[in-house]
């Protein structure tokens, strides 16, 4: 998990009219209320303009972004602020970016559904009350509420976007099911060269199609040994592998073990 903490978390109700400074990291959640607000970057560019059609929404707050404000009756958004994150503007500061082994850009606000609303009251109170009460376990459900809501945000920022060339490689990796077709015959059907098409890849998932095919079929894999009554041809067959001995050896490497040492392990261990 990530190491950082959080020093408030709250729910503002009252009107108000302000113009403030965000001196930390805030994660917000806007419901109701909101007149207009403006959010200004700290070279002082205006970052986005809101106003009642905005909410609901769920939202992030950098150092330096300064918000003019102006909430009415029916207030409510909650505020979530944390130290030590590891997040950042990007180069061109039109997002955020968070630090998971490699920087990941997050947007600053996501729209949320009115049906979602319930929903997300009930993290945020839930939030609260980890917070106001820190044994090392509430902490630790406090993190992971945190960590919920930015995978969220970063769930829907991928939906927003169209299919680009390696989100479609992406899918037709995971749509291969019997892990029958390379990388390169996968690679024609999304009109870039291969090339490009593996440095588009990396940069949007942080590993290389190669790689990450090859780490989904283990998990296949060992799903089968583990939770199926198939024998090892079957398995093989089914995940790519002309000839058993490959399969046996592949899995050997990977594992550590042998497949029939895997079956005598795992088949059935929850039973």
């Amino acid at each position: 998990m990530l190491d950082f903490s959080i020093t408030h978390v709250g729910v503002y109700r009252k009107t108000e009219k302000y113009v403030q400074t965000v001196h930390g990291t805030w994660f917000s959640f806007y419901i109701s209320g909101l007149k207009y607000s403006r959010t200004y970057l700290p070279d002082g560019r205006l970052l986005r303009e809101d106003d009642s059609k905005s909410d609901p929404n769920l939202s992030i707050r950098l150092p330096g972004m300064k918000i003019d404000f102006e909430h009415g009756a029916k207030r409510e958004n909650w505020v979530v602020m944390l130290k030590d994150f590891p997040i950042r503007y990007s180069a061109d500061m039109s997002c955020a970016e968070i630090n998971l082994g490699s920087w990941l850009s997050v947007p600053f606000q996501t729209q949320l559904p009115r049906e979602r609303v319930p929903g997300w009251q009930i993290e945020f109170k839930k939030l609260q009350g980890f917070f106001e009460e820190p044994t090392p376990l509430n902490t630790c459900k406090a993190k992971l509420s945190v960590m919920n809501i930015l995978r969220f945000m970063i769930e829907q920022k991928m939906d927003s976007i169209g299919e680009s060339p390696e989100e479609r490689l992406k899918h037709l990796i995971d749509s291969d099911s019997s892990f029958s077709a390379s990388i390169a015959e996968l690679s024609r059907s999304c009109n870039v060269s291969a090339d490009h098409l593996r440095l588009l890849f990396y940069k949007r998932y942080r590993i290389n199609p190669q790689e990450y095919r090859k780490q989904r079929r283990n998990a296949h894999i060992m799903e089968m040994i583990a939770n199926s009554t198939l024998p090892l041809k079957e398995i093989a067959a089914g995940t790519g592998f002309k000839h058993i001995s490959h399969f046996c050896a592949e899995f050997k490497r990977q594992f550590g073990i042998s497949p029939k040492e895997g079956i005598r392990r795992f088949r059935y261990l929850h039973s």
